[in-house]
């Protein structure tokens, strides 16, 4: 599993406190996700050269038996609607985001001292996987990736939910163990002095 890799990377290679934040599981994520975009990317302009080539002289170089078959292929290529092919970028940024939120949960096995969330890591990259493949399969491409969508928000929501956050003492609030400048003791004196006075 990818999680693993990532583990294995946390693990071994970056251990310094700065390397285990959450903005640099982020950028760490999007570099994995990136990586498999641009080749993802690269294959399919690879295909769409390919296609071309076919349709402007190429065939005409290929054996009477493949000439058929080419030819079907570069006609169902050319089929497809304009709207699906912008599938594939939706399906890349969905899973940009779901790469990016099983990132941050292997970052909590370092930063919560938890084993268990990289099994949560593992388990909720299975199900997106394993979901994607049942739903294309049982009612087709748009509805697997609708839900490839639906996953990508979902761990937007991950990647959110698990952001660090850290409390800061109030600007005129001395932080704990601090002693306060000799002016302000100054009138906290006279005051407790004054207040004590009411009473004599």
């Amino acid at each position: 599993f990818e999680e693993v890799s990532c583990y294995l990377g946390y693990r071994f290679w970056l251990k310094g406190p700065a390397d285990r934040t959450w903005s640099s599981a982020l950028m760490f994520g999007a570099g994995h996700g990136g990586v498999e975009s641009i080749i993802l990317g690269l294959l399919a302009l690879y295909a769409f050269f390919q296609i071309f080539a076919l349709q402007h002289g190429g065939l005409d170089d290929l054996p009477a038996a493949q000439m058929e078959i080419a030819r079907a292929q570069v006609t169902a290529y050319w089929a497809v609607p304009w709207y699906a092919a912008l599938l594939g970028a939706l399906e890349r940024v969905s899973a940009l985001s779901i790469h990016l939120s099983a990132t941050v949960i292997v970052l909590q096995v370092f930063r919560r001292k938890r084993s268990r969330w990289l099994l949560l890591a593992i388990l909720w990259h299975a199900v997106v996987d394993a979901s994607a493949v049942f739903v294309g399969k049982t009612w087709g491409i748009y509805a697997a990736e609708a839900l490839v969508a639906i996953f990508g928000l979902t761990g937007l929501a991950i990647i959110f939910l698990l952001r660090e956050t850290t409390t800061k003492p109030e600007p005129d609030a001395p932080s704990f163990g601090e002693r306060e400048s000799p002016e302000t003791e100054k009138k906290l004196r006279s005051l407790e002095n004054l207040e004590n006075s009411r009473y004599v």
